[in-house]
């Protein structure tokens, strides 16, 4: 049952969406923008909905395939999807890796797909925001208002809590999924950002998953490389026969002194 508060915000979410001749969608495959890019179809229907989907480095393979079978499972008959090449390793101040990167990211991504979605006719550029990431530190946030795009589910005062919840009751399968983000965000600031390490990193990452620690993250440093996963696979990451294939593992591909990180993912 959908709580009547939630439901007035998705109403609201709704009238704000139809105030558009046509949207595009800054879509990654995560929740928020699924859950937008589902509420757009709904409110302004077939052909008036595009879904921009940035293809890079930054992204491993496994999290591009599902993002495009998300889209191919609930939006395929509905809105219109381009990938869009990407090249951030060709931007400087994007691989200076300073404080600032994410800014810097999301200006140039975002400053491209308003120049592509023009080839689409008279859309406006929304991103899944919600009210949750406004108390976050994201640099990510200022070029987003530098550049006018909309954040329609902040607009509407949505929650992430309450978008997981809509998004489980519409039938939506990466409702629970964990908060994702680039591969860059797992290197240090400063450390310049490069396609191996990029490379050592996706691989790391996708090893532990096949092993079913989701949401993982490795974050090599000069010293270490730094294992995060849930707290509830403390145990049975550290079980011998885990421990060792991860060490062989991470050691041959270049990732060694191995350690977990107590705090666990939130």
């Amino acid at each position: 049952m959908i709580a009547t508060g939630t439901q007035e915000k998705y109403d609201h979410l709704q009238k704000i969406l139809r105030t558009f001749s046509g949207v595009a969608v800054a879509f990654s495959g995560g929740i928020d923008s699924t859950f937008l890019l589902h509420a757009a179809c709904e409110a302004l229907g077939k052909g008036r909905v595009v879904a921009l989907y940035g293809v890079s480095c930054l992204l491993p393979a496994h999290s591009i395939q599902s993002a495009l079978h998300i889209f191919e499972r609930y939006f395929s008959g509905t809105a219109k999807l381009r990938q869009i090449e990407l090249q951030p390793l060709l931007w400087n101040e994007f691989v200076n890796n300073d404080g600032d990167r994410c800014y810097y990211c999301k200006k140039r991504t975002y400053s491209i797909f308003k120049t592509e979605m023009k080839k689409e006719g008279e859309f406006c550029l929304l991103d899944g925001t919600n009210t949750d990431d406004l108390n976050e530190h994201r640099p990510g946030l200022r070029a987003i208002k530098e550049l006018g795009v909309q954040t329609p589910l902040v607009t509407a005062g949505f929650h992430k809590s309450e978008i997981r919840n809509l998004a489980r009751s519409i039938g939506h399968e990466n409702h629970d999924l964990p908060s994702n983000s680039c591969l860059a965000t797992r290197i240090a600031l400063n450390v310049p950002i490069t396609a191996e390490a990029l490379r050592r990193i996706g691989n790391a990452e996708y090893f532990l998953q096949n092993r079913g620690f989701h949401g993982c993250r490795v974050r090599p440093d000069a010293k270490w490389t730094i294992i995060e996963v849930n707290a509830d696979d403390f145990e049975r990451i550290t079980l011998p026969e885990n421990r060792k294939s991860i060490l062989h593992y991470f050691q041959s591909i270049g990732l060694s002194r191995v350690v977990l990180d107590l705090h666990g993912r939130e």
